[in-house]
């Protein structure tokens, strides 16, 4: 563990040489503008024709590297000082070790699909390294808030674009109004309205003493929301009413004052506000769309002498309240979206070293032609083995056990905690039911190891969090 820090201490520290010459504050707004770079590639990644275009020639690797290149800028970027050694948590610190390490070696075993083998180098060697830089600083919001304020802000120009195209009667639809715009599915819209929401949930909570930024949180509440009703995903659904209660919880432990309470819970009351108005978004926007492709059909058929046909009054009352309710006879595998035959046929599959991804039976296995398991463990295994599974599992185990702590026995009353317990939350449900492995894939596991960032260090959230650990104030003198 400390090997690993040494090793970067002497090529940081030389990086920082140079780095370092850069003021500060010009630093940290480069910080700020590259992450805007991530939501771009979110949207670009699951725009279906480029998706399609990059894995036929064989580009969707490279798309792994790319990101993690730009996580190593960011890193170089974020270098303050001369780093010292800190104290990082081990069980997490080795389970991510082992797991990447084991990860690697079994892709050159046998194919494990694209994007793996980056994402083993970024447990083994890059998401550390970052975590350990951040350790110094210490400063985890500036982090946080770069890239919270890049996802938001790029999450509300995407859902104008998506009402312009709904106002010309572009906008993608299914056949029961599961708005999907440039994504191959619904739920793929739903998830970056998600990353969108959440984050925008974090700033309402850190910045909730600026009205500007007030103002710029709830607008991405209400955009996150709209977009996540609009892609009609039960599982988006689901994991923003737990993120809105433990949000609200976490408000009144910790940010809320004896005196005027009221006053200090304007950013709660603007919370739900936008959240009813990111509702009525959600309805208007394809009705928008359907009205304008009703005028473009009644003058297509204008020009032709013919009558339109008349619209259906029913085609906008599908919901994803009414996905909410099992129709009749629907088996649990039919209300899950038959996730119950994909875990059954992943799991039939599972061995100690995994399996080659490039002669998986999908059709055997899932019924359909589905490429996940829509759960971390049973990928993991059918790809790397049940001991990398089990790892990726104690991974999220020993994050989730760090994150109860920040939300029940926050000692600082750190209120940019909040960033770890709401990303951990949307990764533990969405790595149970969703495609959500790779961080350059999915937004919620990209979110998900930033947030890491705070977990890593071992005396963050104790009393003498201050001080420097025993241990190793000799190694860094």
């Amino acid at each position: 563990m400390y090997l690993l820090q040494d090793i970067y201490i002497f090529f940081l520290n030389i990086i920082f040489k140079v780095t370092g010459k850069i003021k500060s504050e010009t630093r940290t707004r480069m910080i700020q503008i590259i992450c805007f770079i991530f939501p771009v590639y979110f949207i670009l990644y699951f725009t279906d024709n480029l998706w399609r275009w990059l894995h036929n020639y064989g580009f969707e690797t490279m798309i792994h590297y790319f990101g993690t290149f730009v996580l190593l800028i960011i890193t170089a970027l974020s270098i303050e000082g001369p780093l010292k050694r800190v104290k990082w948590n081990r069980p997490l610190f080795w389970s991510i070790e082992i797991c990447g390490f084991a990860m690697f070696v079994i892709s050159f075993i046998h194919p494990v699909g694209s994007g793996y083998r980056a994402f083993a180098l970024m447990l083994m060697f890059i998401y550390p390294c970052l975590y350990f830089v951040w350790n110094n600083r210490r400063d985890y919001y500036v982090l946080f808030d770069a890239i919270s304020v890049a996802m938001v802000a790029v999450m509300i120009l995407y859902l104008l674009y998506c009402i312009f195209n709904a106002s010309q009667g572009n906008l993608y639809m299914t056949e029961d109004n599961r708005v999907y715009a440039d994504a191959s599915n619904p739920n793929l819209f739903a998830l970056f309205g998600l990353g969108g929401f959440t984050s925008a949930l974090y700033l309402l909570v850190e910045k909730r003493e600026s009205k500007g930024w007030l103002i710029f949180s709830g607008l991405g509440i209400a955009s996150g929301f709209s977009i996540m009703m609009m892609g009609q995903s039960r599982i988006t659904l689901l994991i923003s009413i737990i993120n809105v209660l433990v949000v609200i919880f976490f408000f009144y432990k910790y940010c809320i004052k004896k005196n005027n309470i009221f006053k200090q819970s304007i950013a709660i009351i603007l919370m739900i506000v936008m959240i009813a108005a990111g509702s009525v978004i959600s309805k208007a926007v394809p009705r928008l769309q359907n009205t304008a492709y009703q005028k473009q059909i009644a003058a297509e058929y204008e020009k032709q002498g013919l009558e339109a046909p008349a619209a259906d009054p029913e085609q906008n009352e599908d919901s994803v309240i009414n996905r909410l309710i099992p129709e009749e006879g629907a088996t649990l595998n039919d209300y899950s979206s038959s996730r119950f035959t994909y875990w059954k046929g992943y799991a039939r599959e599972l061995n100690m070293l995994g399996n080659d991804f490039s002669k998986a039976d999908w059709d055997k296995m899932t019924q359909k032609n589905i490429y996940h398991a829509h759960n971390n463990f049973l990928e993991m295994g059918f790809r790397f083995g049940i001991p990398v599974g089990i790892l990726f599992l104690f991974i999220e185990l020993v994050a989730g056990c760090v994150t109860l702590g920040y939300l029940f026995m926050n000692r600082k009353k750190e209120t940019y905690l909040i960033y770890p317990v709401i990303f951990m939350v949307a990764f533990t449900v969405g790595s149970m039911l969703e495609i959500s492995t790779l961080p350059f894939e999915r937004e919620i596991p990209f979110f998900f190891f930033i947030a890491l960032a705070p977990i890593f260090d071992r005396t963050l959230n104790r009393k003498d969090k201050c001080e420097e650990p025993e241990e190793l104030k000799e190694a860094n003198n």
